[in-house]
């Protein structure tokens, strides 16, 4: 019997864009199973943005990470979002993080394809994603 990841996260949303970003949410062509199905929960309207929470118990995702990662990566491209978490806990490999911080924040000019991205892995120094076209 092979060993599990839960993968749990939550992406920060511009409120400005709920319904653009619920509209994409909805046409992003994720997995049927696996690795990357849709797993993200409704957006969760706050004080100064939203919050899309996403989780899910896979079977471990150790080996399938490169193609997982770039697709959610692909994912944040299409969202008005500022930032997003990510944890994955697999029950050998233990821990991982993922860290996404928009450089371009909330200017609302910047098409969300064309924003640029620092990502952190387990709190590593930075590395640069984006933009995607």
């Amino acid at each position: 019997m092979g060993s599990e990841t839960t993968v749990s996260g939550v992406i920060v949303t511009d409120p400005q864009f709920s319904d653009e970003d619920f509209e994409t949410l909805t046409r992003f062509q994720f997995d049927e199973k696996y690795p990357f199905p849709n797993m993200f929960g409704p957006i969760q309207r706050g004080y100064l943005s939203c919050s899309i929470p996403f989780g899910r118990v896979f079977k471990s995702l150790v080996e399938e990470l490169d193609e997982w990662e770039p697709r959610f990566e692909s994912l944040l491209s299409t969202l008005h979002c500022r930032s997003a978490s990510v944890r994955f806990a697999d029950e050998i490999h233990g821990d991982l993080s993922l860290e996404y911080v928009c450089v371009d924040g909330w200017l609302r000019d910047v098409a969300p394809r064309k924003r640029s991205w620092r990502k952190w892995r387990n709190g590593s120094e930075a590395d640069w994603v984006g933009p995607v076209d």
